[in-house]
Order: structure tokens, then C-alpha cells, then sequence
């Protein structure tokens, strides 16, 4: 536990901080956490020491005998990789080691920046097709981004429309007159938009954000304004409860609203009248300082090609693409999608990302969103 401890403090001491995400080959100072990580070798190898003398006393102790030897490996790999040693690769492909710093924890990772001749050998090794499906891999009709990323350049891709009738069921209204997503005030000014057409939809709706920090500010205006004009609503966020506790709460609970970041942007599934509006707070690009990101970046740029049009640009279509996602479940739903970035308007690659999302009816007028909502609200003959 001391050593561990010794490890996060001085990891903390060295980047002045306890929230960052790093590449490795960018730490500069990275050779100053090789005595600590030795000092941690040290302690779990006299523990497995201790542990391996008992090894064959229960299975439990077999088990944990396995594990000691596991982390004994894994810390030597990482002590190696901040020496900047040589260390054994066993993945093919070109890997990169990262670590994020918590405030409690650090975590430390080793991804490929690409899976492709993984899967290609896997493909080999089985010798059977592959099928795969999704709502959300094709870009405009376009597989290119996925088959490249997973090494599927051979495959044979088709595309259907969707069965629901989206220009009837769903309405997407784009404001025009939000500040710049990079602006320090956007998420306050995005609470004030949305909020009159979540009272006016009595709940009912998720709001998808990009950050957890926009997620923050986002569900405490939101309160605020509720609380301030004494409406009765149920304003639910991500890592207050379970995933899964708040979606039972937001099904039976009137007049929820679930403020949530990447969580749930997939794989949540809610139809009927609970849920008749999905905002999302700005198109969700890669963060730039994501260390994965930026290794692909690099990867890309140095055979000449545009990290933004090969990975941003799809990425940010297909993470769309399953927030939208959210609203039309079945052929009797309808519901409002609200898409706070005007760079969907003002930049050229807007409207790409425009032509990827589903067919609704679409506006950048207030009052006519405003009026196809309430439609949503009548009583269906």
C-alpha cells in the first residue's frame, strides 16, 4: 500500500495534477517514476513470495499465487517501459503505452493503434466468414472508415434505408445562435435553450453530452431553472446512480430528464411516449489530447493523410449517428432532436456530417420546433 501510495503521490507531485491522460513518449520527466515503480516491485515480490509458499494450501491461495505473478510481470513491464527500455511486444502492430492519473489512482495502458492485423490473423486462424451488422458503422453509405480501421478492406458492404419514416416521426432543430462550443460560457447558454422545450415536453428527454464537465454544468442549470420557476422535474445524471438505476428511475419516474455523457449515447433503448426528446450538445469530435488519438494521428500523418477526414471526421458521424439514435425506437414514436453546434451550418465539413444523420424533418427555427413537439404531445388516433 506504501508503494503504491508513493507511486500516485509522486506521479501527482511530478505533472502538478491528478486529472491527465499521457502518452509515455511524451512524459518528459518519465525516468523520475522508475524508483518508485522498483520500490513497488519490491513489495509485491516479497508478498508473492509469501504467498507462493502456501500456493497449494486452498484454491484461493493457487489463485492469488497466479495474480502475483501476473502484476510481478506487469509492474517490470511498466518499471522497463519509463526506463525507456526495450521491452517484448507480443501484439502486432504498432502499440502505444499511456497512463491517466487520478486523483486516487493511476491506470496504465498499452493499445494498439490499430486492431487490423489482429483481426486479419484471427480471420486466418478460424477460416469462416464473418457477418457483421450495425445501425451505425456507414458513413453517407460509406464503410470505408470501419473495413480500414479493422482490417477488412475485402469485405463485401451493403446498406438499407431504415423502415421508420423519420421526415414524419422526428423533427431535428440545429440552433444557429449558441455561442462556439469552445466558448467558456456554452454549456450555461445551451441549459438556457433546451430548457424551455424540456418544460414545455414535461421531461421526457435525454441530454447527451460530449464532456462530463458540460455534463455538470448542463443538470445543475437545469435544476436551477426548475427549482427557481417551481416546475416539477426529475433532473437525473450520469454517476449519481448505476446506469442502470438511472434508467429504471427515468422509465417510471414522470417527468424525468437524464443528463448523461458517453454512457449513453448507445445501447439504451426506451420506446413509446417516455422519451420524445434528445438533445445533444455539440457534434463529438475526438479530444484532442487523447493520447490514443493523437498516436493514430500521428500514425496517419505520416503517410500523408488527414488525421481530421480519416478518423475525426467519421467518428464524430458514427458517435452522432447512435445519439440520434436514442429518439426512434419503433414505427409509432416521435420526438424532437436538438443539435446545439451551428458548426453543422457554418463549416464545410458540416454538412457532411449533416447528410449522415437520419432523414428527419429538419429546421433552425425556434417556433417551429417548438410546434412539432407540442404535435408529439397529442393524443394519437
Amino acid at each position: 500500500s506504501n508503494a503504491c501510495d508513493d507511486l500516485i503521490s509522486t506521479t501527482h507531485n511530478i505533472l502538478n495534477t491528478k486529472d491527465k491522460q499521457l502518452a509515455v513518449a511524451k512524459f518528459k520527466d518519465k525516468h523520475l517514476l522508475v524508483e518508485p515503480f522498483k520500490k513497488l516491485l519490491n513489495a509485491v515480490e516479497k508478498l508473492s513470495n509469501a504467498v507462493h509458499v502456501h500456493k497449494e494450501a486452498s484454491p484461493e491461495m493457487t489463485k492469488l499465487d497466479e495474480r502475483c505473478t501476473e502484476a510481478l510481470e506487469l509492474i517490470e513491464y511498466w518499471r522497463d517501459v519509463f526506463s525507456g527500455k526495450a521491452v517484448s511486444r507480443s501484439m502486432k502492430g504498432p502499440l502505444l503505452d499511456w497512463f491517466t492519473v487520478k486523483p486516487k489512482n493511476i491506470f496504465f495502458n498499452t493499445t494498439p493503434l490499430s486492431y487490423a492485423e489482429m483481426l486479419k490473423s484471427a480471420r486466418e486462424v478460424q477460416g469462416k466468414p464473418w457477418v457483421l451488422t450495425s445501425a451505425t458503422l456507414a458513413a453517407n453509405g460509406n464503410f470505408k472508415h470501419f473495413v480500414d480501421q479493422v482490417g477488412l478492406e475485402d469485405a463485401e458492404t451493403k446498406s438499407w434505408e431504415s423502415p421508420f419514416d423519420f421526415k414524419a416521426q422526428g423533427m431535428l432543430y440545429i440552433t444557429e445562435d449558441l455561442p462556439i462550443p469552445s466558448a467558456p460560457n456554452f454549456s450555461d447558454e445551451v441549459a438556457k435553450r433546451i430548457w424551455p422545450f424540456i418544460k414545455k415536453n414535461k421531461g421526457r428527454a435525454f441530454v447527451l453530452c460530449t464532456t462530463l464537465r458540460a455534463m455538470e454544468v448542463i443538470s445543475e442549470a437545469l435544476r436551477y431553472f426548475a427549482e427557481t420557476e417551481g416546475v416539477s422535474m426529475n433532473i437525473l445524471v450520469q454517476n449519481e446512480q448505476s446506469k442502470q438505476e438511472l434508467l429504471r428511475r427515468f422509465r417510471s419516474e414522470e417527468n424525468s430528464v437524464l443528463v448523461g455523457s458517453m454512457s449513453f449515447w448507445e445501447g439504451v433503448d426506451i420506446k413509446g411516449d417516455a422519451l420524445s426528446l434528445v438533445v445533444i450538445d455539440k457534434i463529438p469530435f475526438p479530444p484532442p489530447d487523447d493520447p490514443v488519438f493523437e498516436g493514430r494521428s500521428k500514425e496517419l500523418e505520416a503517410e500523408g493523410k488527414s488525421s481530421f477526414n480519416e478518423i475525426s471526421i467519421p467518428e464524430a458521424i458514427m458517435l452522432l449517428k447512435q445519439g440520434a439514435g436514442r429518439l426512434i425506437r419503433d414505427e409509432k414514436d416521435e420526438g424532437l432532436l436538438i443539435l446545439c453546434d451551428n458548426r453543422l451550418l457554418s463549416k464545410g465539413y458540416g454538412t457532411k456530417i449533416w447528410k449522415s444523420l437520419p432523414d428527419f424533418a429538419r429546421t433552425k427555427v425556434f417556433d417551429t420546433a417548438m410546434n412539432f413537439l407540442e404535435r408529439c404531445q397529442e393524443p394519437r388516433g
